[in-house]
């Protein structure tokens, strides 16, 4: 195997392990498990509150009618609110509710706990050219998806 197939086996190892994590949370709440959208619109809401549906719909990657559902998904389960006051037009404002935040926050424990499960596997210095090479590729993806 070269180096990209030998990473996209691990990167997908990875998601399937986070992927069941995700499962495990939302039944130890209660709740019908959340897909992965619903949990990135969760987490932009939490950095841009009283954001419009195609914000988040346009940094997600998805359609309009795709973030519609998922708001009107996440507004049913009372972990978001609709504002049509706080803006001028047909725009409405999105927000998380006080239960929204506190999903969010379990959500993004669970993502650190993850993430330190994770790095105990390799040792210190490992660990560090790990973050530090991670986080550059990240930042640096994202630019080039963010410019088309």
């Amino acid at each position: 195997m070269d180096q990209a197939e030998t990473l996209d086996a691990a990167i997908g190892t990875l998601l399937r392990l986070l992927t069941i994590d995700e499962r495990r949370l939302a039944s130890e709440l209660g709740a019908l498990p959340f897909n992965p959208i619903d949990l990135e619109t969760l987490s932009y809401l939490h950095r841009f509150p009283k954001s419009v549906a195609k914000d988040v719909a346009d940094h997600l990657g998805v359609r309009s009618t795709t973030m519609q559902s998922v708001m009107d998904r996440l507004h049913k389960r009372s972990l978001v609110t609709r504002d049509a006051s706080a803006l001028k037009g047909r725009a409405v404002a999105l927000a998380l509710t006080e239960e929204g935040i506190a999903f969010r926050t379990r959500i993004q424990g669970q993502n650190i706990e993850n993430c330190q499960q994770m790095l105990a596997y390799i040792n210190e210095s490992e660990r560090d050219v790990f973050v530090k090479s991670m986080a550059t590729i990240a930042a640096r993806y994202s630019d080039k998806m963010a410019q088309g």
